[in-house]
């Protein structure tokens, strides 16, 4: 029904600003998806009140059901401490997405606008008033999330401490063993191109190359090529450069490992 009044609204008013005729269509297809939606701070014409207090509608509702997406996740044991899926940047992920504050934050911003909101499949929570969403959802992620995040960092650090500890023996320290850590599991390139993961080798490169590939959106026969390189004075990072060539599908790319 809100889809169907803020599709109505859209139509009933020429918008100056083309990104409000997508927010139409978006709506129209995925009502409760916000990354293509324009801020309605953007707004320009009659509708923009209307539009704002539904974008703003939408928005908690979509916020408070990720809450308790994370939820359901970390309570239920989808994933769990000592995962390996769990990198750090997957970690603070799961911080910010089970953020407590944040909401609360979000469940007052809904109380605020309407009461007798009722937030629809919010994960394990089911069906909830948005006056019980503090309760159902905010508290459990602030008891759960906490420790979960702490007890995930301490299991991947001795995880990492037995995958990186080869490298160690061979002597990789300092800021060659940090970007290895980051790039878990990369086969990095030597001078010439030759791929390896071996310690040892990897010890006395004096630089290791990454190698990105991309299809050129503008011309599939064509893909974007991207070489990094990172280059070493014994284990302490002396600097970073960056190549990119365009080349037909399956084309060599050249001696780009110098």
């Amino acid at each position: 029904m809100k889809a169907v009044l803020l599709v109505m609204l859209l139509a009933s008013t020429a918008v100056a600003d083309d990104r409000y005729g997508d927010a139409l269509r978006v709506l129209t297809r995925t009502p409760l998806s916000l990354e293509r939606l324009p801020s309605p701070d953007g707004c320009v014409g009659e509708i923009c009140a209307e539009y704002r207090t539904l974008y703003a509608r939408y928005k908690v509702h979509f916020d408070l059901v990720g809450y308790a997406g994370t939820l359901l996740k970390i309570r239920d044991g989808f994933v769990k401490p000592g995962d390996s899926v769990l990198t750090e940047r997957l970690i603070a992920e799961y911080a910010a997405a089970g953020d407590a504050t944040a909401c609360k934050a979000a469940a007052a911003a809904a109380v605020a606008l309407d009461p007798k909101l009722v937030i629809r499949g919010a994960g394990s929570v089911g069906t909830v008033v948005v006056g019980d969403a503090a309760a159902k959802i905010c508290e459990p992620l602030a008891q759960l999330v906490p420790t979960f995040v702490a007890d995930a960092r301490a299991a991947l650090a001795e995880r990492m401490k037995r995958v990186l500890a080869p490298y160690v023996a061979a002597g990789i320290g300092g800021d060659k063993l940090a970007l290895i850590a980051k790039y878990e599991g990369v086969a990095w390139r030597l001078r010439g191109g030759a791929r390896t993961d071996d310690p040892k080798r990897l010890a006395q490169a004096d630089v290791l190359f990454q190698w990105l590939e991309a299809p050129d959106r503008d011309d599939p026969r064509y893909v974007i090529h991207t070489i990094r390189a990172y280059r070493f004075r014994g284990n302490t990072l002396a600097g970073t450069s960056e190549k990119q060539v365009r080349r037909r599908v399956g084309d060599d790319v050249g001696n780009m490992f110098r």
